[in-house]
């Protein structure tokens, strides 16, 4: 690899190939010319899902590291949480040679070049996160005993991270201990950890890099004034959090028809639409949803 290529890393297990390749996908759509290589942590993916993954952006590179369960200690199988939002603490170790990366969560789209956010700074603290836009910062710190300010509480689902900052530090080493004795505790696993760990000393992405469903909809009061307005100008990564994926026939998120406009460019369009029991036509109007209010955010700019 060149001085010049971006690293970006997932963690998977099989049921998530399909949408890791959306999310390959959206980042090669949006950064023409841009040398990437993906690294996928998996404990499940066979050879096959691998190649069409692969398949989906051939000018990309991918290397793709089987784990040991056991490496995340009981963790694998403990509550709701997937093993693999557990994978993104073993990057350090995992990759020795490797001195920065891009870490994605798959259940997001990327409408923005990669290589704007491949520039960031991430200060002393080796990490650059957007604030999370469901936890109340101020209530969650004191719940945990962390002082206040600063009262900014980071989603994990995009994070730019110096490693050898985290090798020098053991970071992610204590992040993955804690989730291990109190996995009970962390409502969000180890998105708390992490945040529990680095308390204010990680820097601040632009908005749209993590825009979720509840940044859009005037559902709720948000915890960060400012922050709708913000991301309706422009989004740059769409992150589908909680449960309204939007591969689920019954869920509503605004920004579906995103998703389902970069999957029928892959080979597992078939695959997902069978799976949910979406059909063609609701596919199109999400769509064409999608495509208008992308047009209005155009004009308005």
């Amino acid at each position: 690899m060149s001085s010049n290529t971006i690293e970006i890393s997932f963690g998977i297990d099989n049921g998530y190939a399909s949408h890791a390749a959306v999310t390959a996908q959206s980042v090669v759509d949006h950064a023409p010319g841009a040398d990437i290589r993906f690294t996928i942590i998996h404990s499940d993916v066979p050879l096959e899902r691998q190649r069409m993954v692969e398949s989906c952006v051939p000018r990309a590179s991918f290397r793709w590291l089987q784990v040991d369960r056991t490496s995340i200690g009981d963790l694998a199988g403990k509550g709701h949480i997937s093993e693999a939002t557990y994978f993104r603490l073993k990057l350090p170790s995992l990759l020795p040679q490797t001195r920065r990366i891009i870490h994605l969560d798959c259940d997001l789209v990327v409408v923005d070049d990669v290589r704007t956010l491949w520039r960031t700074d991430t200060a002393a603290a080796g990490l650059a996160a957007v604030c999370d836009s469901i936890v109340a910062p101020i209530e969650w710190a004191h719940g945990w005993g962390l002082p206040t300010p600063p009262d900014r509480y980071f989603n994990a689902g995009v994070l730019v991270i110096d490693l050898d900052r985290q090798r020098e530090t053991g970071a992610f080493d204590r992040v993955l201990e804690r989730c291990i004795a109190a996995s009970a505790r962390l409502k969000y696993s180890a998105q708390c950890a992490l945040n529990i760990e680095i308390w204010g000393q990680w820097a601040q992405l632009d908005w749209g890099w993590n825009v979720q469903r509840n940044m859009v909809l005037e559902e709720a009061p948000l915890p960060y004034p400012g922050e709708r307005d913000a991301v309706r100008r422009r989004p740059r990564i769409v992150h589908y959090t909680g449960p309204h994926k939007p591969w689920q026939r019954t869920a509503y998120h605004p920004y579906a028809g995103l998703y389902w406009d970069v999957l029928r460019r892959t080979p597992f369009e078939r695959e997902v639409a069978a799976k949910s029991g979406v059909s063609s036509a609701r596919q199109l109007a999400w769509r064409m949803r999608w495509w208008a209010n992308a047009a209005a955010r155009y004009h308005r700019r």
